[in-house]
Parts: C-alpha cells; sequence; structure tokens
C-alpha cells in the first residue's frame, strides 16, 4: 500500500505543534514504513527531511506571501474569508496535479479537500479523512458510493 498524504499546512519538523508538525509526523511515519507515496502540502522548511521526490509543493512562496498579507488585511475586515480562499485554492492545485501513480490510498488531513477527493474517487483510489466535513451530505455521497463499489447492502454505515 502505498498512501498520497494531502495536508492542508506548511510541513515542518522544527515546530512544536501544529499541522505542519502533525503532517511532517505522519509522513515521516509513513516513509519509513516504505508507505509514502507522495505528500501534498503549501510548502516546506529546511527541517523537513523526507527525499525531494516524494514532496509535491502546491503554494510558491509568491502565493504564501499573498496569503500572509490577506490574513493582515482580515484583521480589519473579518468577513473577508481568506481561510476559506487559501484552502479552495489549496484543494484546487491539489486536485489537479494528483495522480494514481502516486499510491492506491489517500489520506487528507484537516480541512477536508473534496476535490481532491472527488479525484481520487475517480482515479480507483481509496479515500481516507481524518477531518472535518463541509457538508454531511458529502460524506454521505462518498460512504455510498463506497458501499455500492464493495456491494455493501442494508442501512447505511454513515453516521454523523
Amino acid at each position: 500500500m502505498r498512501v498520497v498524504l494531502v495536508v492542508n499546512a506548511h510541513l515542518s519538523r522544527s515546530d512544536t505543534r501544529g499541522p505542519g508538525r502533525v503532517g511532517y509526523l505522519m509522513a515521516r511515519g509513513l516513509h519509513d514504513r516504505g508507505c509514502l507515496g507522495r505528500v501534498l502540502c503549501y510548502t516546506t522548511d529546511a527541517s523537513v527531511d523526507l527525499p525531494e521526490r516524494l514532496i509535491v509543493r502546491l503554494e510558491p512562496h509568491i502565493i504564501r506571501r499573498a496569503f500572509g498579507l490577506g490574513y493582515r488585511i482580515s484583521r480589519y475586515l473579518p468577513t473577508l474569508p481568506i481561510r476559506r480562499m487559501e484552502e479552495q485554492i489549496f484543494d484546487s492545485r491539489a486536485s489537479r496535479c494528483l495522480m494514481r501513480e502516486w499510491g492506491d490510498t489517500l489520506f487528507c488531513t484537516k480541512p477536508v479537500n473534496p476535490g481532491t477527493i472527488l479525484r481520487a474517487k475517480r482515479l480507483g483510489m481509496l479515500t481516507v479523512m481524518s477531518t472535518s466535513i463541509l457538508h454531511p451530505r458529502f460524506n454521505l455521497e462518498i460512504v455510498k458510493s463506497e458501499q455500492e463499489r464493495l456491494g455493501v447492502r442494508g442501512a447505511s454505515v454513515y453516521t454523523d
């Protein structure tokens, strides 16, 4: 089994906590077991000791700086959806670059990446989400398609 890990954060081994640190630890653990196909993330810092061929950085430095400025502006305009915009752009870029050859399982961390998950399903990959959801209906549709694919009958196995 090879896993494509999608971490909606900046990967860092030197951070003491947060999604970047957790993403790094997950990627490192999968790599040590020989199971890491790729890790898709915003960016990485110099502390990340994973092989370069396994890292797909989806936000160039200029985009990171633009979002940094956007977050500062959003302090004065709290209704400006900067975080949601950043997540949507990440999801869009991740879904466009995802390739079946990278692995047979997609693992998404928080927040959910619906475009990437749907693309993985179309590519025939198993999908695992350890995340919050945009809407319960999205998860229900994913679970129903898996039930149909696996031939599971009866009551739905999905609860929210």
